[in-house]
C-alpha cells in the first residue's frame, strides 16, 4: 500500500499517531505508531502488532522508546487498518 492510503487508515482510527515508516519501491514495508498507552507496528497488509512482555501490553512512555521489531510479537486484531 501507498503512504496516503496507510495514512488515511490510521487517521480514521483516531487516537493512533504515526512515528515512522519503512518504504521499499514507494510501498509500506512497516509503520511504527502509538496511542496514549499502547506502542504498535503495523506490517505491509495493515495487520496491527503490540510490544508484549510476557503476558501484558507494553505502556508508552514520554520519550515514546522503539523497540526491536522482534519484540512486537502481540497480535491486536482492533487496530487492523482498514483500507477504502
Amino acid at each position: 500500500m501507498k503512504t496516503r492510503d496507510y495514512e488515511k487508515a490510521i487517521d480514521a482510527l483516531g487516537s493512533v499517531t504515526i512515528d515512522s515508516m519503512n518504504l521499499r519501491g514507494g510501498e509500506v514495508r512497516v509503520c511504527l505508531a502509538h496511542t496514549e498507552r499502547t506502542l504498535l507496528k503495523f506490517d505491509g497488509f495493515g495487520r496491527a502488532f503490540g510490544v508484549s512482555h510476557g503476558t501484558a501490553v507494553a505502556v508508552c512512555r514520554e520519550d515514546h522508546e522503539v523497540y526491536d521489531e522482534d519484540e512486537y510479537s502481540l497480535r491486536m486484531p482492533e487496530y487492523d487498518l482498514k483500507f477504502e
